[in-house]
């Protein structure tokens, strides 16, 4: 039932929506306007006029008030993002580099980051007394660890690459035994939804060092907050 609805849906938003947009794009603006105070889009930044957004390269308001629960000493803490160097992990990457943070990201060479964004990200790291490093071995970057952190290998519109991308992720899943090399009161997080089997495993996923939902719902404070900054 659920998956019928959600065929449904992503049926309504590209035959309605998309056609209303293109259309007018004028007028939706203006419309949309009228209607709403505020607009949070997960796009593709090519399949979207920059009127109506901004390019999607780094988002994640959760993070740090989720580790902020749950890490004593979030100064000192190694955080391990394993998986596909995407927006989730940019985000990470920035944040964790403003802060000071040791960060740590383990990917396949083939989806790493950019190295104009490493660049980035190492200059920010240096400024704040951060640590920041790349690695195509997720064991590696899993050890000792405080945080282990992943997110899907396939994202919206890379479906016609999901086979290759399964290739190119194996042995990045996060399941126990990639837990075991992390320290012992190591959390687990994920933006979700996830691709339970892929990225991670039902096992890690609901146990008890998962904090996944806890980081669910801190999308909601921050996101309030948020709004109550630029609203006023």
């Amino acid at each position: 039932c659920i998956g019928m609805v959600k065929r449904e849906y992503e049926e309504i938003v590209k035959n309605e929506v998309q056609r209303a947009i293109s259309a007018d794009e004028d007028a939706i603006q203006k419309l949309a306007a009228n209607y709403i105070d505020s607009i949070k889009a997960f796009t593709l930044k090519e399949k979207v006029n920059d009127r109506f957004t901004r390019e999607d390269v780094e988002h994640d308001e959760r993070l740090m008030r989720s580790i902020e629960e749950k890490i004593e000493e979030p100064a000192d803490a190694k955080i391990a993002f394993i998986g596909d160097a995407n927006n989730v992990a940019r985000s990470l990457a920035v944040i964790c580099a403003r802060l000071g943070l040791n960060f740590v990201v383990a990917c396949p060479p083939a989806h790493a980051f950019d190295g104009e964004f490493s660049a980035r990200v190492n200059e920010l790291a240096g400024g704040s007394g951060g640590a920041f490093a790349v690695t195509a071995s997720p064991q590696e970057a899993a050890r000792e660890a405080d945080v282990l952190y992943t997110d899907v290998w396939i994202s919206m519109g890379q479906e016609e690459e999901t086979e290759q991308r399964r290739r190119d992720f194996v042995g990045f899943r996060v399941d126990g035994n990639m837990l075991k090399l992390a320290k012992d009161d190591a959390i687990v997080m994920h933006d979700l939804p996830a691709h339970r089997g892929e990225e991670i495993t039902d096992e890690v996923i609901e146990g008890p060092q998962s904090v996944v939902f806890d980081q669910a719902e801190n999308r909601l404070h921050a996101q309030r907050a948020l709004l109550q900054m630029l609203l006023g």
